[in-house]
């Protein structure tokens, strides 16, 4: 049940920070991490993958795409250093 808590969390610290940037993909592959980081990631958190607009109950999927229409909830590409390389944040939850 805590578990549950960090990761509803993250999620919404995720949406409210980092969702304005949108990832440059087709509506289908929003959510698709790039092969590179997708090995990384799956090596160092086995089991987990990026938070979807399905993992949102109805009444957060409603205000997710109000606000963000077709990006990803646990995906976004910003340039945080300025320096014009992308950096990835992610949210990431357990397979279910």
């Amino acid at each position: 049940m805590q578990l549950k808590f960090v990761l509803s969390c993250v999620v919404n610290g995720c949406l409210l920070f980092f969702a304005q940037a949108s990832v440059a993909s087709p509506l289908n592959d929003q959510c698709a991490l790039p092969a590179g980081l997708r090995d990384e990631i799956s090596r160092k958190y086995p089991g987990t993958r990026v938070v979807s607009i399905d993992d949102l109950s109805e009444y957060e999927r409603k205000l997710f795409r109000k606000h963000h229409h077709s990006q990803c909830p646990g995906l976004v590409k910003v340039n945080f250093y300025g320096d014009g390389r992308p950096t990835w944040e992610r949210c990431l939850r357990h397979r279910v």
